[in-house]
């Protein structure tokens, strides 16, 4: 795979470099810190309402932001994986993201199991006679 950058995959209109797998360490950070943010607005809410709820809520609130964050690190890492699925793949093939058609395959050199004669076909088991 041809590496480009950040800039010349986010500029590269036949899509053969993906900027996605770049920017997901940016993702993931700006996810923690959105997290944090969300949780600490969410337990000022919560005692601005009712200060029993918000010290329920501030009790669970470091599950909240840990069930926050292993979310979103779960959709990013799916999104990673995806990537590669097809960066691996690709390799595989035998061709990069700049190669064209797939070629033909070789012929197998594998031998094959002999196949029996053919003749008539032997009786199976017989079922009584009444």
């Amino acid at each position: 795979m041809e590496d480009k950058g950040f800039f010349g995959s986010l500029f590269d209109i036949r899509f053969r470099s993906f900027v996605t797998t770049k920017i997901v360490p940016a993702l993931f950070i700006i996810s923690l810190v959105v997290s944090g943010i969300y949780t600490i607005f969410l337990v000022a809410t919560v005692f601005g309402a009712d200060s029993g709820a918000g010290i329920f809520v501030l009790i669970l609130s470091p599950l909240i932001y840990f069930l926050l964050v292993l979310y979103s690190r779960v959709v990013l890492e799916f999104l990673v994986v995806v990537f590669r699925i097809y960066e691996n793949t690709s390799v595989m093939a035998g061709r990069g993201p700049m190669a064209g058609p797939p070629a033909a395959y070789p012929p197998s050199t594998v031998s094959q199991p002999p196949m029996p004669p053919a003749g008539p076909e032997s009786p199976g088991p017989q079922s009584p006679q009444p």
